[in-house]
C-alpha cells in the first residue's frame, strides 16, 4: 500500500515537472516568433542596459536596495562637492550607531588635501550639503572623525513594508517583463540526501 502511494506521489511530481517544461517550451517558442517577426537592430549593449534601468525606476512596486540607493546618493554628493576627483572613495556600510554609515570623509580628506590634510568633519559637512534630497533618508548626522550616520525615514520604511505585504517581494531587476534577461540561482550547499528544492 505504501509503495502505491509513493508511486502516486512520484507521478504527481513528474506531471508537475512536465507542465513546467511545457510552459517553458511555449514561452521560448513565443520569444522566437516575436524575435523573428520583429528583428531588432544591433543596438549597443549599453543602450539596452540604459533603457532597462530606466524601466526599472518606473516600477514603484519593485523593491530597491537601500544600501545601493544610499551609495548612489553619496556618490552624487561626492561628485558635486569635489568634481575634480576621478576615483573618489565611496564607503557606505551598515552601522551600529544608525541604520547606515558613510565613511568616505576621512579618506577624502587625505585624498583632497594632499600634503595639507583637510578636516574630515568639514568634508563630511560638505558632503551633507551636496546630498540630494531623498524621501528614504530621515536624519543624516556627522559623528566624530567625519563619520556620517544615516537613519532611514520611518514613513519610508513603513511604506516599503506595506508595499511588500500588498504586492509581494519583487526584485527590482526583474520588474521589466519585456526585458529578455536570464536569472541564475545558485544553490551553494544543497543537501544531497534530499530532493532539490527551495525552502
Amino acid at each position: 500500500m505504501s509503495e502505491l502511494s509513493e508511486l502516486r506521489t512520484e507521478n504527481t511530481k513528474l506531471k508537475f515537472r512536465l507542465s513546467v517544461l511545457k510552459n517553458s517550451i511555449d514561452d521560448e517558442k513565443k520569444r522566437q516568433m516575436q524575435s523573428s517577426a520583429n528583428p531588432t537592430t544591433d543596438e549597443p549593449k549599453s543602450a539596452k542596459s540604459q533603457s532597462f534601468s530606466a524601466n526599472m525606476i518606473e516600477d514603484k512596486t519593485a523593491m530597491n536596495s537601500v544600501l545601493h540607493s544610499i551609495k548612489k546618493l553619496f556618490g552624487t554628493a561626492i561628485r558635486e562637492a569635489y568634481p575634480q576627483l576621478t576615483n573618489a572613495p565611496l564607503l557606505v556600510t551598515r552601522s551600529d550607531h544608525a541604520d547606515y554609515q558613510c565613511n568616505s570623509a576621512l579618506p577624502l580628506s587625505k585624498y583632497i588635501g594632499g600634503d595639507k590634510r583637510l578636516n574630515p568633519l568639514d568634508v563630511a559637512n560638505t558632503l551633507i550639503k551636496h546630498l540630494p534630497p531623498n524621501p528614504m533618508m530621515g536624519e543624516v548626522a556627522v559623528a566624530r572623525a567625519g563619520f556620517i550616520n544615516i537613519t532611514l525615514n520611518k514613513e519610508f520604511v513603513s511604506k516599503s513594508i506595506l508595499n511588500v505585504v500588498t504586492n509581494g517581494v519583487r526584485v527590482q531587476s526583474l520588474a521589466d517583463k519585456s526585458a529578455n534577461n536570464r536569472v541564475v540561482i545558485d544553490y551553494s550547499a544543497p543537501n544531497i540526501a534530499k530532493e532539490m528544492h527551495v525552502g
